[in-house]
C-alpha cells in the first residue's frame, strides 16, 4: 500500500523564505557588533591620526591573526575566575585584574582580530585622503540600544577637578601623536564615560526588559522597537533606583594600552572611603547588582566589573607594534599613571542614554542626580 503526502508548495516556500529572511537579519546583527574591547567612547567632535605608512582601505587579510582577546568592558558567560574574583572582593581583586590587563599587552602585544573586529563600527578608514574617523550608526532601528553610563565628559571632570579633564586629553594625544603610521580614534572630553549596565546591547537586543527574555525580538521578519509603554516603564525604574543613591567617588587606578588597542583609564571605587584594598563589594558593584535585579528582561551581557574610560582606541593597520613603538606606549602609560594615581572626583550624576552611533553617547539622554 502506497500512502500519498500532500505538501501545500506555496505555503512551504513562503515558510522557508520567511525564516531565511530572519536569518538574515540576526546574521547582519551578529556581524556588525560581534563582540569586541569595549567600551570605546566617541563623538561627532573627533580627531585621529593619519599614518604615514598605511595607504588606501586598512585590511587584515592574509595578515598574521591572533585569538580574540575578552574584552576588559563586557563579560562572556561563563565568566572567568578572574570575574568571580572581582565580582565578590571589591577594589582589591579589581587592581589585580588590571594588572592582568596590563600584562597581557606586554606579553602578548596588539590582538589583531580584535583591531580587525573593531574597523566594522568606524567610518573613514576607507578614504586616504579624508580628515577624521567616526563612529558608525548601529544597523538596528531606535533605541534599540540604551544603557546606562556614569558621564566622565569635560563639565563633570572640570566640576570636580579642573586639569583632571586636560591631563586625560592630554594622554590620548601623546599616544595618538607616538603611534606613526596607524590610524587611531581619539575619544573626545566629551565622549568619556565609564558603562554601568546595558538594558539593550548592541548585540543582544531586547525591546521589552520588563519581561524574562526581553520581550518578542523578531515580528513578520523586523526587528522589533520598544513601545512607549515599556521605555517608560524603564525610564521609572532607573528613576526609582536614583532616590537615595550617594555620589560614587572614582580614583584613578592607572593609565593603560590593551591588547585590544585601546587606551584606558582605569578606576577604583572609594566611594564612602572604601578600602583600596579592600575585598568587599563596593558602590558600584552594588548598583549593577540593582540594575541586574530590577530589569529581569536585560541581557546577560554587562560591564565586567572593571571601572573603565576609554582615550583612543588604535584601528589600523592590523600590524604588530614595533618593539620600540610599544615601549613608547608603555612608557607614556607609565609617566601618566605616576602622575594622576590617586586623584578622585566625585561624580554626582548618571545618564540613561538611548544611542545612535557605535559608543558615542550619541542619542537621547536623561539625567539622575546622586546625593
Amino acid at each position: 500500500m502506497t500512502t500519498r503526502i500532500n505538501i501545500h508548495y506555496p505555503s512551504l516556500y513562503t515558510g522557508l523564505i520567511a525564516a531565511a529572511g530572519v536569518t538574515l537579519v540576526i546574521w547582519t546583527v551578529y556581524r556588525q557588533f560581534a563582540p569586541q574591547e569595549d567600551g570605546t567612547e566617541l563623538d561627532d567632535g573627533r580627531s585621529c591620526a593619519r599614518p604615514e605608512a598605511a595607504t588606501g582601505k586598512p585590511s587584515c587579510e592574509n595578515q598574521h591573526k591572533t585569538g580574540l582577546s575578552q574584552s576588559p568592558e563586557t563579560e562572556s558567560s561563563p565568566a572567568s575566575p578572574t570575574d568571580q574574583a572581582v565580582r565578590a572582593h571589591g577594589n582589591a581583586a579589581r587592581i589585580a585584574q588590571y594588572e592582568e590587563l596590563t600584562q597581557d599587552f606586554v606579553v602578548d602585544g596588539l590582538d589583531l582580530k580584535a583591531l580587525e573586529s573593531a574597523q566594522v563600527s568606524f567610518g573613514g578608514l576607507e578614504e586616504s585622503d579624508w580628515p577624521g574617523i567616526w563612529p558608525r550608526p548601529y544597523p538596528v532601528p531606535f533605541p534599540s540600544v540604551r544603557l546606562t553610563v556614569l558621564p566622565l565628559d569635560g563639565g563633570q571632570l572640570n566640576a570636580a577637578n579642573p586639569k583632571l579633564a586636560i591631563s586625560l586629553s592630554s594622554v590620548a594625544r601623546e599616544v595618538a601623536g607616538a603611534l606613526t603610521g596607524y590610524h587611531s580614534y581619539v575619544n573626545p572630553r566629551s565622549g568619556y564615560h565609564a558603562t554601568l549596565f546595558y538594558m539593550s546591547h548592541p548585540n543582544d537586543i531586547r525591546p521589552d526588559t520588563s519581561r524574562d527574555g526581553g520581550g518578542e525580538l523578531f515580528r513578520n521578519g523586523e526587528v522589533m522597537v520598544p513601545t512607549t509603554e515599556s521605555l517608560d516603564w524603564e525610564h521609572l525604574q532607573v528613576e526609582q533606583m536614583s532616590k537615595g543613591m550617594s555620589r560614587i567617588t572614582l580614583e584613578i587606578e592607572r593609565i593603560t594600552f590593551t591588547r585590544a588597542g585601546t587606551l584606558l583609564v582605569l578606576f577604583i571605587d572609594r566611594t564612602g572611603k572604601a578600602s583600596p584594598h579592600g575585598d568587599k563589594p563596593t558602590s558600584i558593584d552594588s548598583l549593577r547588582q540593582r540594575f541586574r535585579s530590577g530589569f529581569p528582561g536585560a541581557p546577560t551581557k554587562q560591564p565586567r566589573p572593571i571601572i573603565h574610560g576609554t582615550l583612543l582606541r588604535l584601528l589600523a593597520p592590523c600590524v604588530p607594534l614595533q618593539k620600540a613603538m610599544k615601549a613608547k606606549m608603555l612608557g607614556i602609560c607609565d609617566k601618566w599613571t605616576s602622575k594622576l594615581k590617586g586623584t578622585q572626583y566625585t561624580v554626582d550624576t548618571f545618564w540613561l542614554v538611548h544611542e545612535t552611533r557605535f559608543s558615542s553617547l550619541e542619542g537621547e539622554k536623561k539625567a539622575f542626580k546622586l546625593k
